[in-house]
């Protein structure tokens, strides 16, 4: 059940995001896709800098 509130909440926090950048701020799709390229990229490198500080096999 947590899974669902997850996805819900994150999905509503992204919806809420784009539709802010695209008509308050008037923003592009190209704009969006990008910011949210830098966003995917720094979680990623995030969660593999926490897995090679953490792992096992020093």
């Amino acid at each position: 059940m947590d899974i669902i509130k997850t996805v819900a909440f994150v999905s509503s926090t992204l919806i809420t995001l784009i539709l802010v950048l695209i008509f308050v701020l008037n923003w592009k799709i190209f704009d969006i896709a990008i910011l949210l390229a830098i966003g995917v990229i720094f979680i990623v490198g995030s969660i593999w800098g926490y897995k090679q500080m953490y792992s096992e096999d020093d």
